[in-house]
This record gives C-alpha cells, sequence and structure tokens, in this order.
C-alpha cells in the first residue's frame, strides 16, 4: 500500500482529512515506541502500508497489546477527577463536531 493508499485509508477510517491526520500522528507517536515495541510495530506496518487498520483489528498478534493499552487508558480514565474527566469529554466533543476547526487549548 503506498503512502496516498495509506492516507486514503486513514480518512476512509475516520471520515476527514483532520482526523486522519490526527490518526496518522497517534500513529507515528506508536512507531517512536510511546506504548511499547509491540504496537511500535503494529504502527510502522501500518504507516508503511504492510498491514490495513481493518486488518490490524483482525490479527491476533496485536489483540494483546491493543488490549493491555487500552487497559491503562482506562485505569487513567479511572484516576481523573469528575471534572477533569468532564473537560476532556467538553474537548472531544468539541473536536468532534468541529473537525475542520483549530483546537481551542
Amino acid at each position: 500500500m503506498a503512502d496516498d493508499a495509506v492516507e486514503r485509508e486513514l480518512e476512509e477510517v475516520t471520515g476527514n482529512r483532520k482526523l486522519a491526520g490526527e490518526l496518522r500522528r497517534n500513529l507515528q507517536t506508536l512507531r517512536e515506541g510511546a506504548a511499547g515495541p509491540d504496537l511500535a510495530e503494529m504502527a510502522r506496518d501500518v504507516l508503511d502500508g504492510r498491514i490495513s487498520l481493518r486488518d490490524v483489528t483482525r490479527t491476533s498478534a496485536y489483540s494483546a497489546p491493543l488490549l493491555e493499552a487500552m487497559a491503562r487508558f482506562q485505569q487513567e480514565q479511572a484516576r481523573l477527577s469528575d471534572e477533569e474527566r468532564a473537560e476532556l469529554l467538553d474537548a472531544a466533543a468539541e473536536y468532534a463536531c468541529n473537525p475542520d476547526e483549530p483546537p481551542t487549548n
């Protein structure tokens, strides 16, 4: 899959160009090892076009690291105060409703 094919897939998955760019940046962060070597490999494979995002979800090799990362995320969410959680949800909702607008914070 060429770079433009990866871009098309990211746009198709997210529904718009801005969110596709955010997804690409997140994959680049994962590729650098932010969530461990397994997810770095997965992100590298997606960004290099060796596997599609849809195929990632069907691949047992990535299911355990993805589930572990989601569990860590949920633990971090649980540590937030109600006010912090509400602020994050408001910011995410605003971003989702206006993906072509620059973030306000």
